[in-house]
This record gives structure tokens, C-alpha cells and sequence, in this order.
């Protein structure tokens, strides 16, 4: 399976959303894992475009509507986190998205 076009936002809130750490590569996802992935992926897009991509539109379990805020996962309040993954800059909640 190969998806392009996705950005950095929308590709931290749907990992965010998924559970899955930024670092892991999707071909390495088990089965059931990727398939949630696809999933998810889908719910976030349709959500997002649903509401015209506007932040303040959005859940407010969602990552993106945080991303400006204390630092804190809406989740858990947990501290979000900064990374650099292929190259690109990313947004976590270590607690929600463990690394294996």
C-alpha cells in the first residue's frame, strides 16, 4: 500500500489518533495494526474535510487543536513531545504512542 500526499499535521493526528509512534515504519506494522492505520486514516481526512480543515472545528480529543497550546496530550495531559523523523518534524504524546 503506498499513500502520498498526506502532511505533517494531518500525519501526527492520525498516528496521534492510531496509537503508533511516528518512528515505526508502516511496513513493519503488524497486520491488524496497519489496517487500523488505513482506518484511521480515512476518519481523520473525512473529518477534517467535513469541517473545511478548520482547527477550532475539530474534536477536541484530537491532537491538532493542541498543537498550539501548554504542550499537553488531550489524552492523557500528558506532555507532548518534539522529534525529527525522516527528516521531518513530528508531534507526540509518548505515553499514547509508546515506542516498541
Amino acid at each position: 500500500m503506498t499513500i502520498a500526499g498526506i502532511g505533517n499535521v494531518y500525519a501526527d493526528e492520525i498516528l496521534f489518533q492510531a496509537g503508533c509512534h511516528p518512528a515505526v515504519p508502516a511496513d513493519r506494522l503488524p497486520e491488524d495494526q496497519a489496517g487500523s492505520l488505513f482506518k484511521t486514516m480515512r476518519r481523520v481526512l473525512r473529518t477534517a474535510s467535513d469541517r473545511g480543515g478548520a482547527i477550532n472545528q475539530l474534536p477536541d480529543g484530537w491532537l491538532l487543536p493542541h498543537r498550539d497550546d501548554k504542550g499537553e496530550c488531550p489524552r492523557c495531559a500528558g506532555r507532548l513531545s518534539r522529534t525529527t523523523v525522516g527528516g521531518r518534524t513530528t508531534l507526540l504524546c509518548p505515553s499514547c504512542q509508546p515506542k516498541p
